[in-house]
């Protein structure tokens, strides 16, 4: 059984640059209800849309 892979990109600022077509199935079965899809995310922070403090600690480049 193959696992699914989401993609996206960023900047060096954390700004998203594009995601993966199937970004969109996975943010909704992960409880995101709004109207959220590939096009509504790029140009946005990558921590706009991480609020949990563990995964935004998983995601964070360690500084310095």
């Amino acid at each position: 059984m193959g696992k699914e892979v989401f993609r996206y990109r960023i900047d060096s600022r954390d700004v998203i640059l594009s995601a993966s077509r199937n970004w969109e199935p996975f943010a909704r079965a992960n409880g995101w209800d709004s109207e959220i899809s590939p096009a509504n995310v790029i140009g946005h922070l990558l921590w706009d849309f991480i609020h949990d403090a563990e995964t935004r600690h998983l995601y964070k480049k360690e500084c310095g």
